[in-house]
């Protein structure tokens, strides 16, 4: 079967680390494993192969350090956290709020100053938008910022002459196609690592495809 944990939620924590530390993995060791064989769904002689437990750890090229562990195995609603700490403060993101914790002389404070809280309540026309079991199982942010990105993407393509090009301004902060590519590349490469039992390194295509490519045209042009 496909998807499992690290497929659907692995490389949005890859992506969060490489744009907030502005530093690319290099090297990744992973482990991934299928706890819950069988559900309601999947019974009998029919098994659950995809994972749903992943641990990896990233090195990045600049010095950085990373440690992910997703797991679907936990009870009750979805939730995570994301812990970055720098030389002079730390930044704690977890469920849609974000705090700043200062660090004097390395050490941590214990005062934890709030940055910024996304609204938690249901915006118009959201529910019109994901079925109510996915509302119900993931924060109401996440499910607006995918419905705002999808607008976006939408509105950039709308009133173009040739249907390989977009309005570049509107997205102009999201990511890019290298950006994907990267991320990509390192889940590859923490499935092999998760077979090797070794690090693994972060190696990405190094040559575009053939000029002739519509994809090449429209990475070329982007």
């Amino acid at each position: 079967m496909g998807g499992g944990v690290l497929t659907n939620m692995g490389g949005h924590f890859v992506d969060i680390v490489s744009f907030v530390s502005g530093q690319k993995a290099v090297k990744v060791h992973g482990f991934l494993t299928t706890f819950q064989k069988q559900s309601a769904k999947v019974s009998g002689f029919r098994e659950v192969t995809s994972d749903d437990f992943c641990t990896f750890q990233m090195q990045m090229d600049k010095g950085a350090c990373c440690t992910c562990v997703l797991n679907n195995n936990v009870p009750g609603s979805f939730s995570y956290e994301v812990l970055f700490v720098g030389s002079t403060a730390c930044l704690l993101a977890k469920d849609g709020v974000l705090h700043r914790q200062s660090r004097a002389n390395g050490n941590a404070s214990n005062v934890q100053e709030l940055i910024m809280k996304d609204c938690q309540d249901m915006p118009d026309g959201l529910e019109t938008i994901f079925p109510s079991e996915i509302l119900a199982q993931i924060p109401v942010p996440l499910c607006q910022g995918t419905s705002r990105f999808i607008d976006s993407l939408k509105e950039s393509f709308q009133d173009q002459n040739d249907r390989r090009n977009w309005n570049k301004s509107i997205l102009e902060k999201a990511a890019t196609f290298e950006d994907a590519l990267h991320v990509q590349t390192v889940i590859e490469c923490i499935r092999r690592s998760s077979k090797t039992s070794d690090w693994e390194q972060v190696t990405h295509l190094e040559q575009k495809p053939s000029s002739s490519d519509l994809l090449s045209q429209s990475i070329n042009s982007s």
